[in-house]
């Protein structure tokens, strides 16, 4: 696991991942300060990724829309279980590819992430076939989206403000 580690470099992070690129399934970078110091390495790490199935991003707050759009492009199709908690800098607009690419998407935390609104939340409620549990905070999911996961057997874990 890489958490708060300030000596890891991009260059690493890439030599990592061509050398597991085959057996490499779960990637954990938390608080992972190599994504805001060097932008495009997730991307570029996750196209040597293609089996990865759980991707633990958490309180890394600089990760923006472009980039984490292009590891859902890129590498996400198999991705089962998806920590985003505290990243403050994706936005509505991250969500999308998220629902178009990660059709095998199981588990989502997308808590505390500021710049993703309500509509966002339940937009993603209502379309991974797949999903069955989500966090996110209880002012942004609307009744109807709670009634969806309940008939759906969708497991929604949220926290009051």
């Amino acid at each position: 696991m890489l958490e708060s580690n300030c000596l890891v470099t991009g260059e690493g992070l890439n030599t990592l991942g061509r050398a597991v690129s085959d057996g490499l399934e779960e990637l954990p970078l938390i608080d992972c300060d190599v994504v805001e110091r060097e932008p495009g390495v997730l991307t570029t790490l996750g196209q040597n990724l293609r089996r990865l199935r759980e991707l633990e991003s958490s309180n890394n707050a600089m990760l923006g829309d472009e980039e984490f759009t292009c590891i859902m492009l890129v590498s996400c199709g198999c991705l089962n279980v998806l920590n985003l908690r505290g990243c403050n800098g994706l936005t509505n607009a991250a969500m999308v590819p998220m629902f178009e690419n990660c059709k095998q998407l199981q588990c989502v935390d997308i808590m505390y992430c500021c710049g993703i609104g309500a509509e966002a939340h339940e937009l993603f409620v209502l379309n991974p076939p797949m999903l069955r549990r989500v966090q996110v905070e209880q002012c942004k999911l609307s009744d109807a989206a709670r009634m969806w996961a309940l008939n759906n057997f969708i497991e929604v874990v949220s926290y009051v403000d």
